[in-house]
């Protein structure tokens, strides 16, 4: 569920969530965690694992497609891997890092410039529910913007650390998955929207919320737990004072709902996207102005149609007709006079991807891991970047995600170049991370060298 104060905007609530704690580090953060209704029930049981190729789409949630860690004929997989499927084996279970109390009950995240005052509320107790949020709690921001995730059971954490053996398959099927995706699929995704999980965190239950622009000393939250109809547990936002929230739990009692995502995002450079699908480009949400969001014919088609055919057609609620003189990719007049526009959630490795195949023409397939983006947060110059390394210091750092350019920049220094067959891919070389670890916070897992079948070259 939804709530929002007085005439407090929205709309963007899901993409302020993601850019305020994309500075947290700890990966990619979902506005909706739980697997959706549509998968098959043994995926829905566990949620996101590694493995996963999957889509984030403009809901904020991650819509499955298949695992690369697991055969064809496996209940998660059955009926939904391309042809000449290819997965990875040996994934020796003990090499996974997992932290079950990664997350204490009645943890919290929030955006590093949103401090938030806390206090329990007095209310009837619920059997179950732990000690740390009781009968709920009050949460109150004296800021204007911010976001905020609460963990009421606590939640865990899971990586792969060997990311090599999930690089190469990358390079090897970027162009084979988005074949399939946009052929037997018929998603309409663009190149940069495959994702491929090595790590996540994961919880049974959760709370989101995020606000821009509210008044000061406005926001008021209180987050409280209930019973169903069945008995069982559950949370949600009682008050939501100037800020869209949403709360939800697992289908069972396991910790299936994701709330941070860690893995690839592939893009690659096709003739099939600027041939058959000139007339799309990715627009960020955040960058529209009033007079381009969707037009009144738009918000006259029933919600629930749309979101259908989101789910099942890759089309999307954000979708709208533009002037092709104002956003059109094709070089082409003889195109219609409109284009029909996908948009999409920021992604800083969606930033760092397009950079690098629009500044290399000869990089084919761009890949990027979150730990990459992640590693280069907290500078403010390359130089005070090596100064930390040196002397183990982490500031606050970056309050914002950097602007496009700026992060490209910081990741630039690190840019290796290889190939693999016909392909020309590219990788980061990071130095090593010192192994800090707060309370409440684990350090970004180690950034393993990827290996690859040629010697990599430096950027020029």
């Amino acid at each position: 569920m939804t709530s929002v104060a007085g005439d407090f905007d929205s709309s963007n609530e899901i993409e302020d969530y993601v850019r305020l704690l994309l500075t947290q580090k700890k990966g990619y953060p979902l506005w909706n965690p739980r697997p959706g209704d549509w998968l098959p029930p043994a995926y829905r049981e566990a949620g996101v694992r590694i493995g996963d190729v999957g889509i984030v789409t403009e809901f904020g949630e991650f819509d499955y497609l298949f695992n690369v860690c697991l055969p064809p004929d496996d209940p998660v997989n059955a009926g939904r891997v391309p042809e000449n499927f290819k997965h990875i084996e040996g994934i020796d279970v003990c090499d996974i890092s997992w932290f079950t109390q990664e997350y204490g009950p009645g943890a919290y995240v929030a955006s590093k410039a949103s401090p938030f005052n806390r206090a329990r509320l007095e209310d009837v107790r619920i059997p179950g529910v732990p000690e740390e949020i009781v009968t709920g709690t009050s949460l109150r921001s004296s800021t204007t913007r911010g976001a905020l995730l609460i963990l009421p059971e606590g939640g865990k954490s899971v990586n792969y650390p060997h990311l090599s053996k999930f690089y190469q398959l990358a390079a090897e099927c970027a162009h084979s998955w988005y074949d399939f995706v946009n052929g037997p699929l018929a998603r309409g995704v663009r190149n940069n929207s495959i994702y491929l999980v090595t790590g996540c965190d994961k919880a049974r239950a959760w709370g989101v919320a995020s606000f821009t622009d509210a008044p000061a000393d406005s926001v008021s939250l209180d987050f409280v737990p209930r019973l169903t109809h069945n008995g069982a547990r559950e949370y949600w936002f009682r008050n939501c004072d100037f800020a869209a929230s949403s709360s939800g739990t697992s289908h069972d009692t396991n910790p299936a709902g994701c709330v941070f995502l860690r893995g690839f995002k592939v893009a690659v450079r096709s003739p099939q996207f600027t041939r058959t699908q000139s007339n799309f480009q990715v627009t960020y949400i955040s960058k529209l102005e009033a007079d381009e969001l969707p037009p009144t014919r738009m918000e006259n088609t029933p919600t629930m149609m749309w979101q259908w055919l989101s789910h099942y057609m890759g089309l999307t609620v954000f979708s709208r007709m533009f002037s092709e003189r104002r956003v059109s990719i094709s070089a082409s007049e003889d195109n219609d006079e409109y284009d029909f526009t996908k948009y999409q959630i920021y992604h800083p490795s969606d930033v760092i991807n397009k950079c690098i195949l629009n500044k290399y023409e000869e990089v084919d397939i761009a890949i990027t891991h979150d730990n990459e983006w992640a590693f280069v947060i907290e500078t403010v110059s390359y130089c005070y970047f090596i100064g930390r390394l040196l002397t183990g210091f982490i500031g606050q750092g970056d309050v914002n995600m950097p602007e496009d350019e700026e992060l490209f920049h910081r990741m630039h220094e690190f840019l290796k170049f290889s190939k693999s067959g016909q392909h020309t891919f590219t990788y980061f070389e990071l130095p090593p991370q010192p192994n800090h670890s707060g309370e409440g916070e684990r350090a970004v897992e180690q950034r393993n060298n990827f290996s690859t079948d040629s010697e990599g070259t430096s950027a020029p």
